[in-house]
């Protein structure tokens, strides 16, 4: 049992690095995965790797700015996943060589009951530049 269990998240470009990271993190502790990313095919290699995680995944390709898609991203997870709890719109510049591993457990920490108090914030994981 995950502490995120029960919990649907978003997660916006994560066919690879940061994002796939991020998303495969939340997945390991639970949560259903709606993946977003320009490419089909990297989508499609992140939802399978959260699979053998033990978690649903779905699909949501396209363009996050394209003004039709938040609405279609939200509908994807209420619809096919059953609700929305968590969106990470992960756009991360890293001040240093970091790793995806790095910016992926400083985004879990939002999405976690760690920080249930927490709420509305931005998260600039920069490296410490």
């Amino acid at each position: 049992m995950g502490q995120l269990d029960g919990k649907v998240a978003i997660v916006t470009g994560c066919g690879r690095g940061i994002g796939r990271e991020v998303a495969l993190r939340l997945a390991r502790d639970g949560a259903q995965i709606v993946v977003n990313d320009l490419d089909d095919e990297p989508a499609r290699e992140t939802i399978a790797l959260a699979e053998k995680e033990g978690r649903r995944a779905v699909a949501c390709v396209g363009n996050v700015t394209a003004p039709d898609f938040g609405d279609r991203i939200v509908e994807t997870a209420v619809t096919q996943l059953g609700g929305l709890h968590i969106i990470v719109n992960q756009v991360i510049p890293l001040g240093r060589g970091g790793t995806p591993a790095e910016a992926a457990r400083a985004i879990y920490l939002f999405c976690s009951p760690d920080s249930d108090y927490v709420s509305g914030q931005t998260l600039l994981v920069t490296g410490g530049l």
